[in-house]
Parts: structure tokens; sequence; C-alpha cells
């Protein structure tokens, strides 16, 4: 402590332990930081600030992360201050008098015990950044947002937000608003005012519409609404700027036609009912993440294939497809278990994933009736293998189940059930003219498995010919080492690569 002299500016006692009066932090320790402009107190074990703390005339950050603050005292005579961190205590009100911190331009309190702001923190004109993320804030003052008004960011994430207050109005500049996870079960309908906003997010609350003003956000280019009840959206095509949208887990049954937004880099639908998507989809040069799984999607317009953005990242599962276009099977980087079908070996033998065995639609077109489950996650797994029998109420289904996790040292116990009868159900539902469904969760390696080992013993085939058989019948298919190495000791060929 004898090393600080008076010219400090910046000084950082992180870690440190502290307590108030330890002897670690002499009695005279702040009035010698005259002259600092910075300090940092996180992570240390303060319960109230230090009153000598006000003494410094010249300090304008103050850090006070991770320690175990109630309140904030006095903390308002610090009126140079320009930015206060105080994350991660246990403060659980703010006095009116914060409205003296005239100089205040970044404040924020995240994961505190906060149940409301004062009407004051509007008298903060030079604020620009409010961070009050993990509270327990019910609702914000109806005139904390004043006119002219320079705040850019705020940040509430995780409180108990039921409503927004009509003064948002007046939050012209702000550009960030971050406001997830809260119980909103509407928005302002004047939103569409904040016309310098590009990022706006709204998961996990309960909104059920939005305000046609939204159309307004010209400078949005993050818009993020997944987990509501949205039965509809206003056609938010007009916000051109736009790159990353999550309507993820709602219950939209259309959505607006997409094909003009040049910038559009991710849109998630999944999880909603939507019966149809429009085929300009396809022509979205940026797009390079589109997930459409779990709707109700019957087919997909192959314009999709048009996508040509390398990665890409697609799936269709959840849906009830019956087909997909070849142009859409084709695209790079999108593998079989991205959609909800499996593909056709031989003689009514059909390889797939977790997806084909859940879409009833695929099932009854195909008319399999027989199903072979691997889709569990291992003998020692909590969730047991019934739970893939995903129809197994229903007469026209009959199920083999292998509780086999993916995993190489389940290899021997994987090729015992097989023989010991998993392939002489297959073989006498296909001599009686059933068709059979074989699946794991993706359709890559235990199913593979299996297959190939059907055709080896039933069809007389060489290993190295049924897996190439399996493999052009379904590209994704790769066999695990250890599934491999079993049916090379099994089967005698040393050529299976």
């Amino acid at each position: 402590m004898d090393c600080i002299h008076s010219k400090t500016e910046k000084l950082a006692l992180k870690d440190r332990v502290l307590k108030l009066n330890n002897e670690s932090l002499p009695l005279d320790f702040f009035p010698k930081l005259t002259h600092v402009i910075e300090l940092d107190l996180s992570n240390n074990k303060f319960t109230h600030f230090p009153q000598d703390l006000l003494q410094l005339s010249s300090l304008k950050i103050l850090r006070f992360s991770h320690n175990e603050l109630g309140n904030l005292a006095d903390i308002h005579k610090c009126k140079t201050l320009e930015e206060l961190v105080l994350d991660n205590n246990k403060i659980t009100k703010l006095s009116s008098q914060i409205k003296k911190l005239r100089s205040l331009k970044y404040l924020s309190l995240e994961n505190n015990d906060l149940a409301y702001l004062p009407d004051e923190l509007g008298d903060l004109h030079q604020l620009e950044v409010l961070r009050v993320s993990q509270n327990k804030i019910a609702m914000f003052p109806e005139d904390i947002f004043r006119p002219s008004s320079k705040i850019r960011e705020i940040i509430a994430n995780t409180n108990e937000l039921v409503s927004l207050p009509g003064s948002m109005k007046n939050l012209e500049n702000v550009e960030r608003l971050l406001l997830g996870a809260n119980k909103l079960r509407a928005l302002p309908h004047d939103i569409g005012n904040l016309q310098k906003l590009s990022n706006l997010w709204l998961e996990d609350n309960q909104l059920e519409a939005l305000p046609e003003s939204m159309t307004k956000l010209t400078s949005l280019q993050k818009l993020k609404l997944s987990n509501n009840n949205l039965t509809r959206i206003p056609d938010i095509t007009l916000c051109l700027e736009l790159e990353i949208v999550h309507l993820q887990n709602n219950k939209l049954e259309t959505i607006p036609d997409f094909s003009n937004m040049n910038r559009l880099k991710v849109l998630k639908l999944a999880e909603n009912k939507l019966t149809s998507i429009h085929p300009g989809l396809g022509n979205l040069p940026a797009l390079k993440d589109l997930s459409l799984n779990d709707n109700l999607l019957e087919t997909v317009p192959p314009e999709l294939g048009n996508l040509r953005v390398n990665p890409f990242s697609f799936s269709l599962n959840g849906n009830p497809l019956v087909s997909v276009p070849q142009e859409v099977l084709d695209l790079a980087n999108v593998r079989e278990s991205d959609f909800p079908l499996a593909q056709h070996v031989c003689d009514g033998l059909y390889i797939g994933g977790l997806g084909s065995a859940k879409n009833l639609r695929f099932l009854e077109a195909n008319k399999i009736t027989h199903i072979v489950n691997l889709a569990a996650d291992g003998p020692n797994a909590p969730e047991t293998v019934k739970n893939n029998e995903v129809f197994r109420d229903r007469p026209d289904f009959v199920y083999y189940s292998i509780n086999v996790g993916d995993q190489i040292e389940g290899a021997a116990a994987l090729m015992q059930a097989l023989r010991g009868g998993c392939l002489e159900f297959i073989f006498d539902a296909l001599k009686d003219g059933r068709r059979v469904l074989c699946h794991c969760h993706k359709g890559v390696s235990r199913s593979a498995t299996a297959c190939v080992a059907y055709l080896v013993e039933y069809k007389k085939m060489s290993l190295d010919d049924a897996f190439a058989m399996c493999k052009k019948s379904r590209q994704c298919v790769k066999v695990n080492s250890g599934f491999m190495s079993a049916l090379q000791e099994q089967y005698g060929d040393a050529n299976l690569e």
C-alpha cells in the first residue's frame, strides 16, 4: 500500500478479499488517492461503501462488482462519476438521491435484488447506458425516459417486467433494447419511433401480438422474439437492415415474404405452425442459418436449393414431410439427418434418424409398419428406450428396441442384440411383405450397423458391398470405429472403410 502515489490515475484492487477496517486497508488509504480517475474494487467483500471514497474529487470510473453491498448509501456524493458498475451485489433499492450524479453516463446494476427503479433516474440527462438485468423489476416508472434522452442501451433481461412505459417514445437515441426473459404481454404501440434501434431482444416473454409500427424500425439488425405466444407478426420485411431474426417457439401459421431481405443471415422459425414457406427464401444471398424444424410443413419449395452460403445450417426435422425436392437434398453441408425422412436400402428396408420415426405422414406414405428403434442413450441413461417408441400405442406399428448407446464400448452389446433376434425380426417382416424402418438418433452409425449386418447375414453380401449399399442409400452413414471392429470380427472382412 505504501507504493501508492498522488499522481495515480488508475488503480485496481480486485480479488483481494478486502473488508472494511481490515488491516489490509489502512485508515488513510483512500485520502492518498486524490488524483485517481478509475478505481476497481471488484471481487472483494465490502458490505458498504467506504465513506472516504466520497472524498475522491477526480474519480470518474468506479467498479464495485462482486461484493456484498446491500445499499448505495451516500454514493450520490461522488458527483464526478461518469461510470458506475455495481453488478453482483445485494442491492435492494436505489435512493432518489442518485439524481445528483449528473455526470453519470454508464450505470450497471446487474444481478442484484432491485424490485423497482426510482423516477429520479430520468434526471440523469447524460446517461447513455442502463444495465439492470437479473433483478426483480416489475415495471419502469412511467416517466423514467425523458425528452432528449441520450440513452443508447438498455439491458433489462431476466426481470419481471409486465409492461413498458409510454415514455419509451422518448428513446430517440436508443440502439440496443434487450428485454428477454420477462413477462411482457404487449409493446408500446409507437415503438416504431425508435428510429436508431438496431438490437431488439424480446425472447422468453408472453407477447401475443406486435404493434404495426415495428415496420418503421428501419435501422433494426437483430430481432429476437423466440418463446412467445405470437400468432402473427407485422411485415418486418420492410426493415431491410435485418440480419438476424429469431421467431422459434411461437404459434405462427404464416410469415411475411422475406425474399427481399438481402442482408438476412439467420432466420429461425422452428416450433411454430407453418404449413408453407415462400419460395423466395431460396434467393436470399446472405442466408446461412435456416431452421424450419417442428412445424406442419408437408413440402418445401425446390427453390431452397438455391441457397449457396457455405457453411449452411438447415433443419426440417419434426415436419410431416413425405419427400424433399432433390435440389434441397443436394444443398452443400446439409445431410440426410437434417430431414425427417429415411432412405430405402432394399426390399422394403429403410434407414433413417429419429425424425423419420416421428414422422407419421412419412411412415404411412411409405407403408412402414415395423420399426427397429436404436435411438436410446445407453442402458445407464435416465431416458429409457421406450420413450422413442413414438407410436407404440397404435396397433399398426410393431417395435423392436435395443438399448445401446452410440459409444465404441457398446459394440459387443449391439452385435449381440442384433444377432439375438433383431435381424430375424427384420427378415420375418420383409418376408411377409412388410416394410421396416431401422433408425437411431441421426441415422448415421447404429442404424447403419444393423442394416449392414442384415445385408451380410440375409442377403449374403460381402461386408464391403453391404456397407457400400447403405452409404449409397444414405450418404451421411458413418459407422463408428467400435461398431466397425465388431462387424469385421463377426463377418471377417478387413477392408471396411
